[in-house]
């Protein structure tokens, strides 16, 4: 499936099939249980109009704003161009080359995951024109980063400040920009006009039925003009700060797709200390309570997430907790109910999947142990588990 396609049926036909997305772990959503090859042979999930209840839209992009030459020179420092040589057929080799920019003064550099795939070495080409060949430290395929470190950073390049979670919001003025072959840089502006989107990344099948993994959080930036020659690029702010990493998907020419700076910073912190970033998971599927669910299924709370199935052997299982055991039609959908319904996250509260997701990836790590409130056959209680590591899937193309 070619990336155009694909992004087109991720953005157009997901959307809707992404109300019935259930947890697996941060990062990582799961299909309802009755999608498994056990049970009904070709059952509908249940619509919940809600779920992307955190999901902000803006209106029409306004006119570009002043100051555009002073944020290119600021920016343009810490814009580079990667290029490397991939095997082709034949035992032949081919150049591909993308944009990406300088994270740190130690000399990392964040690339596109889909530029290096196998490759070790990466050749940086810096503001100016100067190239330094760089070594792969580790690259994350489902939110596309990649960190190259080169060996030595000149002073004159120097990383942007990372817009925090708070600051990038719906509305924001921001720019796209990328980098050339010949060290130009593009500048587009625009604007925020979505955030909170899950993004399907990848799948694989399990004892429970057919996983599908999600980016949360994920930017839609409309801009001025048409952005096309760029499957790699940047999104800042007015005053230069890094908001996001575009994904190299290609759905409209007057928008594009980003993983936002404060995702990107804990999977690269991942990748430089571990070489590689392992996705807090905790093995099960749900679906967010809402009142309308609440009233169909006789639930004995209006919000939360209903836990539909668990994965054997993970974690959630480990902790006792349980998932549906009843199919039911509400409507014209199917889902599972009986099962336990989680209100809060170490203290904090769960309204939706997204809460649940957002609270793993950002809050903890592998390892670490984790307080879940739920409500079971119409009682409260507390269970504990330890947050384990994603198994590998396969990502999309």
């Amino acid at each position: 499936m070619s990336e155009q396609r694909f992004a087109r049926w991720v953005w157009w036909c997901a959307p809707p099939l992404l109300a019935v997305v259930v947890l697996l772990f941060a990062l990582a959503s799961w299909w309802p249980p009755s999608w498994s090859t056990g049970g009904l042979a070709s059952p509908v999930p249940l619509r919940t109009a809600h779920y992307s209840a955190n999901v902000q839209v803006a209106g029409p992009v306004p006119a570009p704003f002043a100051g555009q030459e002073t944020l290119y020179q600021r920016v343009r420092s810490a814009v580079v161009y990667a290029a490397v040589e991939a095997p082709a057929e034949a035992g032949s080799s081919m150049m591909g080359g993308a944009t990406g920019v300088v994270w740190d003064s130690t000399g990392h550099v964040i690339v596109p995951a889909q530029l290096v795939r196998e490759a070790q070495r990466v050749e940086i080409v810096l503001p100016g024109g100067t190239a330094r060949t760089g070594t792969v430290v580790g690259a994350d395929v489902a939110t596309n980063v990649a960190v190259v470190r080169l060996e030595q950073m000149p002073v004159a390049v120097a990383p942007l400040p990372l817009a925090g979670r708070q600051e990038i919001e719906v509305d924001r003025l921001v720019h796209v920009m990328w980098n050339t072959l010949d060290g130009s840089v593009v500048l587009k502006t625009g604007r925020v006009v979505e955030t909170g989107r899950l993004l399907p990344v990848g799948a694989m099948r399990t004892a429970v039925g057919v996983s599908y993994f999600a980016i949360p959080d994920v930017l839609k930036v409309e801009v001025a003009e048409p952005v096309t020659g760029t499957q790699s690029a940047i999104v800042v702010d007015a005053k230069g700060r890094l908001e996001g990493f575009v994904l190299p998907l290609f759905h409209e020419e007057m928008a594009v797709y980003a993983v936002p700076a404060y995702l990107m910073a804990r999977v690269a912190e991942g990748l430089i200390r571990e070489g590689k970033y392992r996705y807090p998971w905790i093995g099960l599927s749900g679906q967010t309570v809402t009142p309308e669910l609440a009233e169909a299924l006789g639930l004995p709370v209006t919000s939360g997430v209903l836990v539909l199935a668990v994965l054997p052997g993970a974690p959630a299982e480990k902790a006792g907790l349980r998932g549906g055991s009843v199919l039911v039609r509400v409507g014209d959908r199917l889902t599972y109910t009986g099962g336990d319904i989680i209100t809060r996250i170490d203290g904090e509260p769960v309204a939706t999947v997204n809460d649940l997701i957002r609270h793993l990836i950002y809050r903890t790590r592998v390892g670490q142990r984790v307080k879940l409130d739920i409500v079971r056959d119409g009682r409260s209680m507390s269970v504990e588990l330890e947050v384990g590591a994603r198994p590998e899937a396969p990502i999309f193309d």
